[in-house]
């Protein structure tokens, strides 16, 4: 039987840290409780700074696509809602509203939890405060039912890239199987058109929240939308500034911003994470790394509204120059060019004021070159207990990437491109060592659930050579991490191909670090209660295993396997259940 009852919570004052600014004062019923917006609890992205300097949005355009759709009518977010942006896969409408819920904060929400975060308006009295509160929305529902629709690539490619012109940032919170996910041809040819048509041929820029099967040792590496060059992928930093259990790890990870952890209770305020929900109501447990996404979405927006000029590239240059990296909860590399990189935090929190600053007045980066190198001598056969090592020498640039003229100095993006089969392919690993000596796992062991079968054509993709100078020999090398004679299987193909520039991207810019100081033992004190402050919220007790039952509904987007939400559940049940509950979704594909 489901319990409702009322609750909200008074913030305590009294614990704001060193260096903080006074926090605005909406009067949106839950605003307290966002603590990724309040930095009276300790931790901050510098968004009240980036608001003082009058940048909330306005003037872009957030396209929410999202499995569910996204309910329109909602007071957070009627007064935005852009139609010419908007379309419903299903009904080939331009209505996302979600089909009939059975709960107004279940699956089916998690579309509205998303715009909620990214772009809820402020000072209505409703619900949340969004990051780019005057930022407008359009929605794409894609819930489209079988999975052996013969029309679903193209049909599902148009969608991706729908409305380019329009929609400035593609709000993506939904992910493939991690065992692996594979993009189909057409969509990633739609991501390419979009970002290199979309905005006025500034591109559009597509946001992928990086995945939440951490627990079970998934990769977000094995998913074909995280890995695009084409994307930015978002994690999870929890308000204790240290990893959530969901998270997954890979070397494509662009950045983390403040998320809810949803193996926590909702004891203390960074346990808590409200938003809109269904039925214009509200609710206080979205987050994980779907909400990190949407929030990452709504400091893009800032960006875009600080210097509305800027190429997709942009926007990736300057996360990668403007993050936080000063955690010392996670393992960190410097690469030959100075980065520092965590395969679990990217090139770390994205710091809200320094992004808007580095912004302004920023030169756009040169035109992007790519180079392909197919490796020789395959197939091959993969041995039990042997290393297989390429060594690519690229000390004169190729005729095929160009020659000379066009030759690449400063990286961004490698990818490699493989196929092969072994006994047990959870024991294998591929590294990448660029000439500089810094080193990239783009196949990670381990992976629980990955399955028997052979990977065909999958595309990793690594950020950790980042701004190097890739002249020079490459190793590439495939090893067995638990040798063992019995075990074999054969490489049939791989290529690396690299992304980057000629010229030099700081070519007339200059940037400010980011200033954040991060506190490693973080930790808000527990709430108070306040149950005459509740008009406008409501919230189920029932447990996370319970509620999420619905999930393996035919009506659930969870239950299509070329897409799914991710972290809208609550999260009252104890660890074993939620592990067994993750554990189901994993099955069904990469928990976002």
């Amino acid at each position: 039987m489901k319990v409702v009852f009322f609750l909200t919570l008074v913030c305590q004052w009294n614990n704001v840290f060193s260096g903080s600014i006074s926090a605005p004062n909406f009067n949106d019923p839950l605003y307290p409780l966002q603590f990724h917006l309040n930095e009276r609890y300790g931790v901050t992205m510098n968004i009240h700074k980036a608001w003082k300097k009058g940048l909330t949005g306005k003037g872009v355009t957030i396209c929410v696509n999202d499995p569910a759709g996204v309910d329109k009518n909602h007071d957070d977010l009627s007064s935005k809602f852009v139609v010419e942006g908007s379309f419903d896969y299903k009904t080939n409408s331009s209505d996302p509203t979600p089909d009939s819920p059975a709960l107004y904060d279940g699956p089916l929400s998690h579309g509205n939890d998303m715009a909620g975060l990214a772009l809820a308006k402020a000072n209505n009295g409703k619900c949340i405060v969004g990051v780019a509160y005057d930022a407008k929305f359009s929605g794409i529902k894609h819930m489209r039912g079988s999975s052996s629709d013969p029309s679903y690539p193209k049909r599902f490619a148009h969608l991706m890239q729908y409305a380019h012109h329009i929609n400035d940032i593609y709000l993506c919170s939904f992910g493939l199987s991690s065992s692996p996910g594979y993009v189909e041809e057409p969509i990633k040819a739609a991501l390419k058109n979009a970002t290199e048509k979309g905005r006025g041929g500034k591109g559009s820029i597509y946001m992928f929240a990086a995945g939440n099967a951490g627990m079970f040792n998934a990769s977000c590496g094995l998913d074909e939308y995280v890995t695009s060059v084409y994307t930015i992928a978002i994690s999870v930093v929890t308000g204790k500034n240290v990893l959530s259990r969901q998270d997954e790890a890979c070397p494509c990870i662009h950045a983390v911003t403040y998320a809810r952890d949803l193996s926590l209770g909702l004891k203390y305020p960074h346990d808590r994470m409200p938003s809109s929900a269904l039925q214009n109501k509200c609710k206080e447990n979205s987050g994980a790394s779907s909400g990190a996404n949407a929030v990452a979405a709504g400091i893009i927006a800032l960006v875009l509204q600080a210097n509305p000029n800027l190429g997709w590239r942009d926007v990736q240059h300057l996360i990668a120059r403007s993050s936080c990296s000063q955690f010392s909860s996670v393992q960190w590399n410097t690469n030959k060019a100075g980065f520092k990189y965590s395969v679990n935090f990217g090139f770390g929190l994205l710091d809200a004021d320094a992004l808007t600053t580095n912004a302004k007045n920023w030169t756009n980066v040169g035109q992007q070159l790519e180079c392909f190198m197919a490796l020789p001598n395959t197939p091959r056969r993969i041995d039990g207990v042997a290393t297989i090592t390429e060594v690519v020498d690229l000390s004169s640039w190729p005729s095929h990437c160009g020659g000379e003229g066009k030759k690449i100095n400063f990286l961004e993006h490698v990818v490699l491109q493989f196929s092969l089969n072994f006994t047990f392919r959870a024991n294998i690993e591929i590294e990448i060592e660029s000439p500089g000596g810094s080193k990239s796992v783009l196949l990670r062991s381990g992976r629980y659930f990955d399955s028997l079968q052979e990977i065909k054509n999958l595309s990793v993709k690594s950020l950790q050579f980042w701004g190097e100078i890739p002249r020079g020999r490459w190793q590439i090398r495939l090893r067995n991490v638990k040798p063992d004679p019995k075990q074999n299987g054969t490489l049939y193909n791989w290529s690396v191909k690299l992304y980057g520039t000629a010229s030099a991207p700081m070519a007339g810019n200059t940037v400010v670090a980011s200033q954040i100081k991060i506190n490693q033992t973080s930790t808000a004190s527990p709430p108070t209660t306040n149950k005459s402050a509740t008009s406008n919220f409501e919230q189920s007790s029932s447990s996370m295993f319970t509620r999420s039952t619905s999930l393996l509904t035919s009506t659930d987007p969870c239950t299509n396997k070329n897409s799914k939400p991710c972290g809208s559940a609550s999260t009252k049940a104890p660890s074993l259940m939620i592990a067994a509950l993750l554990l189901v979704f994993t099955l069904f594909g990469h928990i976002v």
